[in-house]
This record gives structure tokens, sequence and C-alpha cells, in this order.
């Protein structure tokens, strides 16, 4: 593996991270009804830069295929863009829902 290559790889699975993890804190924004921790600009950012960072990886590589490890950090970096994405989707369709919660006695 090329030391560009490494250096792609190790951006890719570190903006993968970021965006999986803020993936999961808006989720349990969304669980808890709770406003997105970031603003929804800084979010969609967060994931276009990780979606520019793959079609680069991918044009850069075209003509010479990736290494193994690359492809897998690839796949990491794609598999949290969906995360992300997912995640907005959940905290739109949860957004202004409210719990319900009744009591009920046992007799």
């Amino acid at each position: 593996m090329s030391e560009t290559e490494d250096q792609t790889k190790q951006t890719l699975l570190t903006k993968a991270q970021e965006v999986e993890k803020l993936a999961d804190i808006v989720v349990r924004a969304a669980e808890g009804r709770r406003a997105l921790p970031k603003p929804l600009g800084d979010t969609l950012k967060q994931i276009a830069e990780l979606t520019s960072l793959c079609e680069d990886a991918v044009a850069d590589h075209i003509e010479g295929a990736l290494s193994e490890d690359a492809m897998s950090a690839l796949a990491t970096a794609l598999t949290a863009l969906h995360s992300g994405i997912d995640s907005l989707i959940v905290f739109h369709a949860l957004e202004g829902s409210a719990y319900l919660t009744l009591t009920v006695a046992n007799d």
C-alpha cells in the first residue's frame, strides 16, 4: 500500500467514525425528542465531506485497484454515510411526535 493510499484509508476511517458517532447522537436525540445536537447544516456538511472523500478515493484509484485495506476503509465510510443519512430520516420522522404514557393499575 502506498503512502498516499494509507493516508486516504486513515482519513476515510477517521471521518467515518465521526459520522457514525454523529448518527448515533442524532438517533438518540430523536428517541428522546430533543433538538439536533448540531445544526442540520453542520450535520449535512460532515456527511458531504465524507461523501467527497469517498468520491476522491474512487476517482484517484479508478485505473489502479485499491488495496484490500483501502477498499475496506471505503466500505466503512459508505456504511457511515448510510447511517448518517438514516439518522436524519429517523429524526425527521420522529420530530414533533410525543410519547404516550399510560398508567395501568394492577388489580
